[in-house]
């Protein structure tokens, strides 16, 4: 499925604030489940994962950050 550039960031934007993955997900090590690992779940309204859609796309995401109301970052 590829999809435009403005189109796509929106999808991503909305899956990040929808489904709270805690991290990207590219280490080697699993240190959390794929639930919470942004890279290994499945988009919303696909049955593909982020990092399917995005390979067929030939796009890469380096990092995320999701805030919160009344949440400050963490360092």
């Amino acid at each position: 499925m590829l999809i435009m550039t403005d189109q796509l960031g929106r999808l991503l934007a909305q899956h990040v604030v929808a489904m709270r993955p805690k991290t990207l997900g590219l280490t080697e090590k699993k240190v959390s489940n794929d639930e919470d690992r942004l890279l290994y779940q499945k988009l919303m309204g696909t049955d593909k994962t982020v990092s399917t859609f995005m390979s067929e796309n030939q796009l890469v995401i380096n990092d995320f950050v999701r805030f919160e109301c009344g949440e400050e970052r963490q360092q």
